[in-house]
């Protein structure tokens, strides 16, 4: 039984039905927890928060209905199960409006409750499961993006390193070689100094900012910074890989997790330079159209690569969980899976891919495309 795993909090003025209850489930549950009415119900769901209720309709101070509507404005996932007659309609009606679970009808026996409880256990249970596995996903997709970023920082930390590194040895040679260093020199060396600093401390913060989990609440932002804040974040592995990228945005102002948008295009522009690489593309052919457009309320974002496009018995799978064409050490499979997740649960908008065969600048180039309606 799946009812092991929960707890139950049953709702009764009836001492005697209490009891039964109390006989029936006591051996098969986490915790029980009982109530004489609805109002005592509310103090003890605040206090113990129990997993599934059962309760009566008809009692004293407030309905079973009642608590019901209550209980379900602080938790609408939570499951509630009535004992009824189906002798009132309007109960009937009532309680379907509310969002009940299921019904026990009375007279009732041991069977009924134990099977019609132990339903709702089990979808509770895989519930949770299917909850507990996105969760895991979500994380999983994170920590790559976070690999793919921190890869990105590297590369783009190594020039300033470098120009600091040649800076402080240039003070020790000059000295060994007798030569005298002028204030102008040690001014500008040090205005140097100061410039790459402030680039390699603006790279810190996108990544704390990207890593930041802590912040829950929507901020407003403009898509045009989104963007800014991806391509800086990527530059230096495009460039490393001979991708050109090609921005044509509007202004579009958001209220929302930003930096969940932000992994959506990373994860997208990763796979694309990825797809790149597999597919061989000549590096005088490598390209990233980011177009962006305000239609009315709507905005529509048009992410196209030059790489050669999905073969097609993976195009209709590229948003699956755990499915991927790269070599096992390049790809998790999980991407574009919660890409497709934060565009269609976060954002409430549409995604999708297809191939596409176009020109530009005289070439004839072929990629994927991710068209996103937010």
């Amino acid at each position: 039984m799946y009812l092991n795993n929960f707890s139950v909090m049953h709702v009764e003025d009836d001492q005697d039905i209490q009891d039964i209850v109390r006989y029936i489930l006591e051996p098969k549950v986490k915790n029980i927890y009982f109530a004489s009415n609805g109002k005592d119900a509310l103090d003890i769901y605040d206090k113990h928060k129990p997993d599934i209720i059962l309760s009566d309709i008809n009692m004293p101070y407030m309905s079973g209905l009642d608590m019901s509507k209550k209980i379900k404005k602080k938790d609408p996932d939570i499951p509630i199960v009535l004992f009824t007659s189906f002798d009132n309609p309007d109960y009937l009606k009532e309680a379907i409006n509310t969002g009940i679970d299921k019904y026990i009808e009375k007279p009732f026996d041991n069977n009924m409750v134990c099977n019609t409880l132990d339903c709702v256990a089990k979808s509770l249970y895989l519930n949770t499961e299917k909850k507990n596995m996105e969760r895991m996903l979500q994380t999983q997709s994170k920590v790559a993006a976070m690999g793919e970023m921190i890869g990105n920082i590297a590369h783009q930390w190594r020039q300033p390193l470098s120009v600091i590194s040649t800076i402080a040895s240039a003070f020790p040679v000059k000295i060994d070689l007798g030569k005298e260093i002028s204030q102008k020199e040690i001014l500008d060396y040090s205005n140097k100094i100061v410039e790459q600093v402030e680039y390699l401390s603006s790279t810190i913060d996108d990544f704390k900012d990207f890593c930041n989990q802590s912040d829950k609440l929507f901020s407003s932002f403009n898509i045009k910074d989104t963007i800014d804040k991806t391509v800086n974040l990527t530059k230096d592995s495009f460039i490393n890989n001979s991708i050109n990228i090609v921005l044509d945005i509007d202004d579009f102002i958001f209220l929302q997790k930003e930096n969940e948008l932000i992994q959506v295009f990373l994860n997208i522009f990763n796979n694309a330079k990825d797809a790149f690489n597999i597919n061989e593309i000549d590096y005088a052919n490598r390209y990233l159209f980011v177009d962006i457009k305000k239609e009315q309320e709507n905005c529509t974002i048009i992410i196209k690569d030059s790489a050669g496009g999905i073969v097609d018995e993976a195009l209709q799978r590229v948003f699956e969980p755990y499915f991927t064409t790269k070599f096992e050490a390049q790809g998790t499979g999980i991407g574009l899976y919660m890409t497709h997740k934060i565009i269609t649960e976060h954002y409430n908008g549409k995604i999708e891919a297809y191939n596409e065969q176009y020109n530009y600048n005289d070439l004839m180039l072929k990629g994927a495309v991710f068209k996103i309606i937010l």
